[in-house]
């Protein structure tokens, strides 16, 4: 018996921590139904990590393998005994997971992983066949990832059960995109290549605590012109942003040749 009810087959879960104590209970009875007195003797097999049955009384602890023990209850010659399975918490096929999840299309960084991950569908848990009631979300859900790569966890919470991982994915996280202000390019004279001289030390990022490390500036060619676009590449501190090139204007002017006119014959 498991309380009053007569079982010949039952399900322990296995916990997340600590330990699951079930009692089960016999009775010896005569061929009309009624209640005889006698010693009841109990056994069990086989045997289980994580699973112990000291007379009636089933415990099975966190991390315990999952499989199915035999609980015998004896009496003289009479007998009777109970199938137990010891399982585990699952939820089904990654691919069915999956699907019920909705992604953000444009993950970007400042986000929250509840803003970029949502269970819309229908996740089902069970233990041993059995249903088990509970609720799904993504873990964390309002930390915000940085830009990259990055893992993300669908965890259960119900049923005794806090915070079980179900299904672990990836996503691309965007960087934010932020402006950056009073960066300037210098004129220069014509020297044959396109490299062009920048200067940060006025520029502004458009988030705070964020500064421009870097700026690389390139004229669209090398020839003599006013006005000319120069493409800045620009480099800031925290790589959760990133700013667009920037197009700039300059001239390259002329070289100035110097000539030697010394040794002329003027007669």
């Amino acid at each position: 018996y498991k309380g009053e009810a007569a079982v010949t087959s039952d399900t322990i879960a296995i916990p997340q921590s600590g330990s699951t104590n079930v009692t089960y209970t016999a009775k010896v009875l005569d061929q009309y139904g009624s209640e005889m007195g006698g010693e009841v003797v109990w056994s069990s097999e086989p045997a289980l990590r994580g699973v112990e049955a000291d007379g009636g009384k089933v415990s099975v602890e966190a991390g315990a393998a999952p499989g199915t023990i035999t609980l015998t209850a004896s009496c003289g010659e009479a007998s009777d005994s109970v199938s137990i399975s010891v399982a585990s918490i699952s939820f089904g096929d990654d691919d069915a997971i999956k699907s019920a999840l909705t992604i953000s299309d444009t993950p970007t960084y400042g986000m929250t992983w509840g803003d970029i991950v949502k269970v819309t569908g229908d996740i089902s848990a069970n233990v041993g066949g059995t249903t088990v009631e509970g609720e799904y979300s993504v873990k964390d859900a309002d930390t915000t990832p940085d830009a990259g790569e990055q893992t993300y966890t669908i965890v259960f919470n119900g049923s005794g059960y806090a915070d079980v991982a179900v299904y672990t994915g990836t996503v691309n996280i965007a960087p934010q995109a932020v402006t950056v202000t009073g960066i300037t390019v210098s004129d220069k004279e014509y020297d044959g290549d396109t490299d062009a001289t920048v200067s940060t030390a006025d520029a502004v990022v458009s988030v705070e605590g964020v500064n421009v490390t870097s700026a690389d500036g390139t004229f669209a060619d090398a020839n003599v012109g006013t006005d000319k676009t120069v493409t800045v590449e620009v480099t800031l501190s925290d790589d959760n942003y990133t700013v667009e090139d920037l197009e700039l204007k300059a001239s390259i002017t002329p070289k100035t040749l110097t000539v030697d006119v010394t040794n002329v014959d003027v007669s």
